[in-house]
């Protein structure tokens, strides 16, 4: 019970590490700070991705097209590739996940922390998602 507390914390402030992961990572490309705090950087923000993703994607995957509240395939794929749905400040956080991989210059220990925020990003929104048939909090 305490783990899913925790994890449901760190969601709930996925967005401001999201954006302090994204400053740092652009502020030790400009320095060239030294490479192993960023590779760890990178490794935390993946597993607390990945940890965000298992949270309710997985069972959201499992459901029929009915269950989510779409009557056709259209409609469902509609709203997916359309990113309906999504929370507040997810497409803000996308645009920002790209300036910070172009800014970092694709040099790689920097640009592994803004990736890494990126994939953050869409496990953020995909776990904060909301279908038709789920009531809003």
């Amino acid at each position: 019970m305490a783990f899913a507390h925790i994890v449901e914390a760190m969601s709930s402030r996925a967005p401001i590490i999201i954006g302090v992961a994204f400053i740092a990572a652009v502020a030790g490309a400009w320095s060239n700070a030294s490479h192993w705090p960023f590779y760890a950087l990178a490794v935390v923000l993946l597993v607390l991705a990945a940890v965000v993703w298992v949270r309710r994607a997985p069972a959201r995957q499992l459901k029929s097209k009915e269950q989510l509240g779409f009557r056709r395939n259209r409609e469902w794929l509609g709203f997916v590739f359309f990113a309906k749905g999504m929370p507040r400040g997810y497409y803000a956080l996308a645009l920002v996940s790209w300036l910070a991989v172009v800014l970092t210059g694709f040099r790689f220990p920097y640009a592994a922390v803004a990736l890494s925020g990126t994939a953050l990003t869409l496990a953020w929104g995909e776990d904060r998602r909301r279908y038709p048939t789920e009531k809003l909090n």
